[in-house]
């Protein structure tokens, strides 16, 4: 018997062996699965009806447990949501894919994050590698990849960024992997975190099924996972991506929606904030007509216009813009709605 992976998910697996009967068994669990082994049960208790050649019928039951698997996260989670919680709750299920042709040709969120810890041990150089692997149907697909070097990063249990000795991100056979090496002090926590980008998946072949992506921290050469490290996340065709943003008592990963819909202003959110590289915007209007999303530095001078275009009363838009590394400086936003106009700040992430 194995338990659920993650929570949410339905990879329990259990096996039941009869003994004594007429032989020629047949087998029906309530998930409706038909062989000795079932392997995709949720968390819960689960029954199995075993029926031999003469039809003669008996029934056992397996209670099927979760892992909290709370390592796999969207994109506002921080240091400070990773340790103070409560991370169950928006933990990332699922990356949900588009396929067309056969092949993957959207993946949505965008990015997300590995968070795990590592307490050390003994004082000297300390390598973390976390790894990702896939369960033998999804290897058709590639792995995801971190999305930069900027974005692997070694922090303390204060949540404040150190300097590694070095940050390597893995090509070939270890795609997909992002090792970091520094210097441990005895007894001192460490958290990592790696960054990834949803889009890397994009062409690959889709798989027939769900295909589950594993992440494990691995320090020192070691063969065998750092304990309580290991977390995963699903790939799932046309599925919705309803996963809750962080909450809690850390400072605030996105701002509150300003204006207010019900006076007829436009409304707009803009995360995270402060920002790495990569900002994500969500407006609403009360009216339809043409929006206009632009984003300026602190001189007053036009980046990017990051949406033009028709919006309708009531319905959500979401727009993302990549900061240029030049830029990464305090800026600001405005919607424009017609004649209504929202504007905010936006501040850059200096850990």
């Amino acid at each position: 018997m194995s338990d659920v992976l993650c929570t949410g998910q339905s990879n329990g697996s259990a096996t039941v062996t009869p003994v004594g009967g007429n032989g020629g068994n047949t087998f029906l669990w309530d998930n409706g699965e038909t062989t000795a082994t079932a392997t995709k049960l949720n968390a819960g208790t689960h029954s199995v009806t075993v029926t031999d050649s003469k039809k003669c019928t008996t029934k056992c039951s397996v209670d099927i447990k979760e892992n909290n698997c709370a390592h796999i996260f969207p994109t506002a989670t921080t240091c400070c949501n990773y340790l103070t919680g409560p991370t169950s709750v928006f933990q990332l299920l699922n990356v949900c894919t588009t396929v067309s042709g056969g092949l993957v040709t959207n993946a949505i969120p965008g990015v997300f994050f590995y968070y795990g810890d590592y307490t050390a041990s003994a004082s000297g150089t300390t390598t973390i590698v976390v790894k990702q692997s896939r369960n033998t149907a999804s290897t058709i697909l590639k792995p995801f990849d971190p999305q930069n070097l900027s974005n692997v990063r070694l922090l303390v249990d204060n949540c404040n960024s150190i300097t590694p000795t070095s940050i390597v991100i893995g090509t070939g056979a270890d795609a997909g992997n992002a090792t970091i090496t520094f210097t441990a002090v005895a007894g001192k926590k460490y958290i990592v975190s790696v960054k990834y980008d949803v889009k890397s998946i994009i062409g690959s072949t889709a798989p027939a099924g769900i295909a589950i992506y594993t992440f494990a921290m691995f320090v020192n050469g070691s063969a065998t996972a750092s304990s309580g490290s290991t977390g995963s996340v699903n790939v799932v065709k046309d599925c919705t991506d309803n996963t809750p943003l962080p909450s809690g008592t850390c400072p605030v990963a996105r701002p509150a929606i300003t204006g207010s819909v019900i006076s007829g202003e436009p409304s707009i959110s803009a995360y995270p904030n402060p920002y790495n590289d990569e900002v994500r915007f969500q407006f609403v209007s009360p009216k339809s007509g043409k929006a206009v999303l632009e984003v300026y530095d602190i001189m007053g001078r036009k980046l990017a216009v990051v949406y033009q275009g028709s919006i309708s009363a009531g319905i959500p838009l979401k727009a993302k813009y990549f900061v240029p590394s030049l830029s990464r400086t305090t800026l600001f936003y405005k919607l424009s709605v017609d004649n209504k106009t929202v504007r905010g700040s936006l501040l850059p992430d200096k850990k």
